[in-house]
């Protein structure tokens, strides 16, 4: 290997500008986790008051088929600017003090567009640099096979700089994407990437979701260190063509199921030696179902600088059953400085405290399901409550003596599962509490129904030991169960009432009037026969 000088070639350009991601929208992702790094240092140098007063303002003009994207964090100095941007996977950043490592994330860009141009400028300078890359000339040299350019000799010749005058209390870094290719539709869509930063972005949560939900949890909270974690949080402000500041899309309720969410519960992680590796909520809610995938908020997700990591299902593998995560809300925030993104952000590198960490997650999640396994039998007995003040209220059953009783044999099923080894936890038991009290409503319901005037009972032959049945009122001239007095007796029209009266109650709203129609054309053939 003497005197031998290793080449790095050309196809590395390649890989860096056209195949690092395969999601198109992760590149508004990438420079906005730069963005929050410059964001950051410029508070550390006192050139911001605090994270909150950094902005990211995203500009898309799909008729001119241009991107910018801007940040006024502490900018690059023009004596620096060559190195930082031209220099191959040369960072100095770590991904522990900072979102950003490794230095090849800002050429991804180039992939969707013609020209790719960063121009920034630091506070103090009169002049702001710009560094221009023409991305239909790499292509020619990366398909040329004849060409055998080294990597930094391709981006030498795709590259152009200039200096242009600049105010000197300016400080930024900003993007632009030019001449992107339509067939990008998401990326020149602001309603798309507006969604899609509301999820990944390094943003703040709404108003009302703190106001209501996480200061009054936080504060009831098992330890007061989430109050600190919280505050730690970084968050920044990013907006789309003008829009108000983007916040994450957690509201009051479960969107897909319309679950009240009734407060935030915290979690967290610790190595061995006690050494925090994340921390976590989740919603606590009744769990009456799987949220749909149609939600764009269901399941846990693992953040790291606030900046989420790979998709929505990334940690559903450490739930015991794979839809487990599918009936939570939440968030994991990694943050001890051995959990670092790996090279493309879809999770976290290998390391012992990622081992450990996703161990420990797989215990939580494992009573996270107990939890929900929980809510579900709960649900199940207050349904039978339900069914029996709906039998009452219908008029199917007229005993009410009989429907306490099955109103109790409820309550009795709900106690054992209040009284299951599942079931011991604080949150287990507001659960549960959440669920008794839907079935108080219902009950109440018995309470308030008026009572029907007395009628005249009428007699019906001796039925099986088993059956007792209810008087009923002589139908009106308009009951369309009349033309049936012809050919039925009493009894068996009482019958054929319930019949219907239980398809009517299972019926989806939208097919009741169909339904209707089939029970009128029923009675006509029952009158025929």
């Amino acid at each position: 290997m003497e005197n031998y000088n290793a080449k790095t070639g050309k196809h590395l350009i390649q890989i860096l500008m056209f195949s690092m991601y395969n999601d198109q929208r992760i590149i508004y992702r990438e420079y906005i986790q730069n963005a929050y790094d410059a964001i950051n240092r410029a508070v550390k140098e006192g050139i911001l008051p605090q994270m909150k007063d950094g902005i990211v303002d995203v500009r898309i003009d799909s008729d001119a088929q241009r991107i910018v994207i801007r940040d006024n964090g502490v900018g690059i100095k023009s004596d620096e600017v060559a190195a930082k941007l031209l220099n191959i996977a040369d960072s100095r950043k770590d991904g522990i003090s900072s979102a950003g490592q490794y230095g090849i994330g800002r050429l991804a860009g180039a992939g969707y567009c013609r020209w790719l141009k960063f121009k920034t400028s630091a506070v103090g300078e009169n002049r702001a640099s710009v560094i221009s890359f023409d991305v239909d000339f790499a292509n020619q040299i990366i398909n040329d096979v004849e060409d055998e350019s080294s990597a930094t000799e391709v981006i030498d010749v795709i590259t152009k700089m200039e200096s242009v005058p600049e105010k000197e209390s300016e400080h930024y870094f900003e993007v632009t994407l030019e001449g992107v290719n339509k067939e990008y539709r998401d990326l020149l869509s602001p309603e798309a990437i507006t969604d899609y930063l509301r999820e990944v972005a390094p943003i703040d949560y709404s108003m009302k979701f703190k106001n209501v939900l996480m200061t009054p949890s936080l504060k009831q909270a098992a330890s007061p260190k989430y109050t600190s974690l919280y505050s730690d949080l970084g968050n920044v402000a990013v907006c789309v063509n003008g829009s108000t500041e983007l916040r994450k899309r957690y509201n009051l309720k479960i969107d897909g199921t319309g679950d009240e969410i009734d407060s935030l519960d915290f979690f967290s992680v610790k190595t061995d030696k006690g050494d925090l590796l994340a921390w976590g909520w989740y919603a606590v809610t009744p769990f009456t179902k799987q949220i749909p995938v149609s939600d764009a908020n269901r399941g846990i997700r693992l953040r790291k600088h606030n900046i989420q990591l790979g998709t929505s299902d990334l940690l559903n593998k450490y739930f015991g059953e794979a839809r487990g995560n599918n009936y939570f809300y939440g968030e994991v925030f990694a943050v001890h400085p051995n959990l670092r993104p790996n090279s493309d952000r879809s999770g976290l590198a290998p390391t012992p405290e990622t081992e450990m960490l996703f161990d420990s997650l797989r215990l939580i999640f494992k009573n996270l399901g107990k939890l929900y396994q929980v809510a579900n039998n709960a649900k199940n007995a207050v349904k039978k409550v339900t069914l029996a003040v709906d039998k009452l209220t219908s008029g199917i059953e007229t005993d009410e003596q009989h429907i306490q009783a099955e109103i109790k044999s409820a309550e009795a099923e709900l106690s054992r599962v209040e009284n299951s080894t599942n079931a011991q936890s604080q949150v287990a038991k507001r659960v549960i509490e959440l669920h008794k009290s839907k079935a108080q409503e219902k009950k109440n319901e018995v309470k308030t129904k008026p009572q029907k005037p007395s009628v005249k009972p009428v007699s019906f032959p001796p039925p099986t030991p088993q059956i007792v049945e209810t008087p009923v009122a002589n139908p009106t001239q308009s009951d369309i169960y009349e033309p049936l007095k012809e050919k039925f007796t009493d009894r068996e029209i009482l019958l054929i009432r319930r019949a219907f009266t239980y398809m009517t109650l299972a019926c989806p709203s939208g097919s009741k009037p169909m339904l209707e129609q089939l029970k009128l054309h029923a009675i006509n053939q029952l009158k025929l026969s």
